[in-house]
């Protein structure tokens, strides 16, 4: 290999620690409420489930 090569392999490894750590950062400032939707429950929980495209299927 070059030494342009692994100059251009050490820059492209350096920038995307950079934008992989600032997308880390921003995570952790979710507004409560953001943080709730994600962390939530399904409101279907306690509903039984069926397959409606299956006619046979029982309800």
């Amino acid at each position: 290999m070059t030494a342009k090569r692994i100059a251009r392999l050490i820059a492209l490894a350096a920038a995307a620690t950079v934008s992989v750590s600032t997308m880390a950062q921003n995570a952790k400032h979710a507004q409560q409420a953001e943080v709730n939707y994600q962390a939530g429950g399904s409101p279907l929980a306690g509903e039984a489930m069926y397959q409606s495209t299956n006619p046979k299927a029982r309800r």
